[in-house]
Formats: structure tokens, C-alpha cells, sequence
């Protein structure tokens, strides 16, 4: 890829490569670096965009990954990835509330999609492990 980037007419397709690349091999960074570069040429590119999103959810920046996933998401109202995607980032961030409302959206809207049993199962995994977490707690402190 590093020797297409010398031709500029695959300029960007090779830095998008070497961008999955860095994505492949966990190098968060680069990664970053290679898609806010292609943005700039083409701030309106959803690919472009749900890549430095998952790249934020993988780096633990979560707070950045579900702004962009929200944006996405009202860019595109019928790309069911980029919801699901947005879903999982809130339970990631323990935002069930906000993860359950979509996941009603989700099942509106597609309700043939792959993801939905997953989906909840995972929100209720999470909800119950925060329930018994703050059952713990009290019974910690009324001892």
C-alpha cells in the first residue's frame, strides 16, 4: 500500500487500505490519523466516518464514538449497521437507558436484523450486572 501512495490516483484508496491495515493490527493511533486525513477530503463519507468511529470505541474513547455514531445514524437513518454499531457503543459506555431506547428503534425499524437477540441479551447482561453490583453495595453498607 505504502508503494501505491506514490501514484496519486490511488492515493486514496491506498491510505484507506493502510488505514484498515493499522485498524487489523490494533495500532489505534495511525489509524486515526489515516481517516481524519481521507475526511478532510471527504467530510460526508459514512465508510469513512463508522471506521474513526469504531476506531474511537476500540481505543476507548467512547464519548467520541457515540457522537459519531449519533451524527451517522441521522446522516443515514436506513443503514441498520451504523445503529447497531451505536447501540453496542452505549452498553460499552453503560448508557442502557439511551441503549434500550435504540434498540426499540432498531427493532422498528429492522426488525429483520441479525443483531437484535445479541443486542439485548447484552443489555440485559449489563443491567442485571448493574443491579447486583448495587445490591452488593447496599448490603456492604447497611452491615
Amino acid at each position: 500500500y505504502k508503494n501505491c501512495l506514490r501514484d496519486k490516483s490511488f492515493t486514496n484508496s491506498a491510505n484507506y487500505k493502510l488505514g484498515l491495515c493499522y485498524v487489523k493490527t490494533s495500532k489505534w493511533s495511525e489509524a486515526e490519523d489515516i481517516f481524519k486525513s481521507l475526511l478532510k477530503k471527504d467530510p460526508e463519507n459514512g465508510t469513512l466516518q463508522s471506521s474513526l468511529a469504531y476506531i474511537y470505541c476500540m481505543d476507548n474513547e467512547t464519548d467520541k464514538a457515540i457522537e459519531l455514531y449519533s451524527k451517522l445514524i441521522q446522516s443515514y437513518p436506513e443503514n441498520s449497521s451504523y445503529l447497531e454499531n451505536y447501540i453496542a457503543v452505549l452498553i460499552q459506555a453503560e448508557r442502557l437507558d439511551e441503549a434500550s431506547a435504540q434498540m426499540d428503534i432498531l427493532k422498528e425499524k429492522f426488525p429483520d436484523s441479525s443483531k437484535i437477540t445479541k443486542i439485548q441479551e447484552e443489555i440485559k447482561k449489563q443491567t442485571e450486572g448493574n443491579n447486583q453490583s448495587a445490591n452488593d453495595s447496599s448490603e456492604v453498607e447497611t452491615k
